[in-house]
């Protein structure tokens, strides 16, 4: 450590003729043309003639900026550069936001959700490790990871926040006797409520008179409701005793909703909200609580 710094200022070993304080980097570094990249759309109001000389010696040595299409290409080609350049930037945005996370929780973060962004963070940290390891791009510089890694399952959780109670899976646990109680009830249900609204149509202006048809739809609805609750109680799922319950997950249904309040695209929060994420798993109100 600091072996690269003299009086406090950089010093290049490799290039010792470089200034102190100064980084020498080069337009062939494919791993530093995307920073210089930036830092000619950032300096453009500064020197624009610098910034066009810059972009075209980064040009010349092959570099294609991320959002710039390569021309002249067939259809697939085109696709699978496209999707390259869109991983690239997702992978890009996700750095920045968890790099301004970090800054955040060092600086001791928000309590009330630092139990969702811990547990987000390791599900995430998983996730891309494994594919860090499926594309063989780990190296030796990356075993500072290793502590942080062991480290996940020692991090307590509120255990309100540890999982989503997920009915297709208790539902594939159960007997075909249990199955078969709470379909029956379900379907018995669903018929009951979607009757109702057709003889009184949500939305509509004047409510139609309560006939005896429509009250038996009632009864029948509420009758329903207790079968399929008894049919769920009687199963004896842990899901059913645990103490604070899961909130159910919807995301198993193709229904997206925020990790940490519930709500959902047709139920947003009561004062409005919309996605923070590109997952949708976080909406804006609670994401900007958390920051």
């Amino acid at each position: 450590m600091a072996e690269h710094l003299i009086d406090g200022e950089f010093q290049s070993d490799k290039y010792p003729t470089t200034p102190r304080g100064k980084v020498p980097l080069s337009c062939k570094d494919m791993m530093a043309q995307d920073l210089l990249w930036e830092y000619a759309q950032r300096r453009r109001k500064i020197d624009a003639d610098f910034s066009a000389d810059l972009e075209a010696a980064l040009r010349a040595q092959g570099y294609v900026p991320l959002d710039e299409p390569v021309p002249a290409l067939d259809a697939k080609h085109q696709q699978v550069s496209d999707q390259c350049r869109a991983v690239a930037h997702i992978a890009k945005t996700i750095s920045e936001v968890h790099g301004d996370l970090a800054k955040t929780y060092a600086h001791h973060g928000p309590e009330a959700h630092m139990d969702f962004v811990g547990r987000l963070t390791a599900e995430r940290m998983e996730v891309l490790g494994d594919m860090a390891n499926g594309m063989d791009i780990v190296q030796p510089e990356d075993e500072w990871l290793n502590p942080i890694f062991e480290g996940v399952p020692a991090l307590p959780m509120d255990p309100a926040m540890t999982g989503r109670f997920d009915a297709k899976t208790a539902f594939a646990a159960l007997s075909p006797d249990e199955q078969r109680s709470i379909g029956e009830a379900g379907l018995l249900l669903a018929y009951c409520i979607d009757r109702k609204e057709f003889l009184d149509p949500p939305g509509r202006a004047k409510p139609v008179p309560r006939t005896d048809l429509y009250r038996a739809f009632e009864t029948a609805e509420s009758e329903a409701y207790e079968l399929l609750l008894d049919a769920a109680r009687a199963c004896e799922l842990p899901e059913f005793d645990a103490s604070p319950p899961a909130p159910p997950g919807l995301a198993i249904f193709g229904i997206a909703q925020c990790a940490v309040c519930g709500c959902t695209e047709a139920h947003a929060c009561p004062e409005g909200c919309g996605w923070a994420t590109e997952a949708r798993d976080l909406c804006t109100r609670c994401a900007a609580a958390a920051h």
